[in-house]
């Protein structure tokens, strides 16, 4: 009877994303607010680049990956609208 050989299953790989928003309508607190809503998704950093902020998500699952940087958008939209 031969053996089968034994194949190391391979963790998922993990996704990151960039997402570039003007600050006039996403303001830092609400950038804020939405970091603190999806934390459990992925890792976020929010800084300032110029006229721009800008928005890194990592080590999100590929399902993650497609539709987080939007909802997070869209998140942040309303938090900016709700605060103002």
């Amino acid at each position: 009877m031969a053996k089968k050989k034994k194949t190391s299953e391979s963790k998922p790989q993990k996704r990151s994303a960039t997402l570039r928003l003007d600050p006039a309508f996403y303001p830092k607190a609400a950038l804020q607010k939405a970091s603190e809503a999806f934390a459990h998704l992925a890792e976020i950093e929010i800084r300032r680049q110029g006229k721009q902020q800008v928005i890194k998500f990592g080590g999100m699952s590929a399902a993650a990956a497609k539709k987080l940087p939007d909802e997070f958008a869209n998140y942040a939209l309303s938090c900016a609208v709700v605060e103002a």
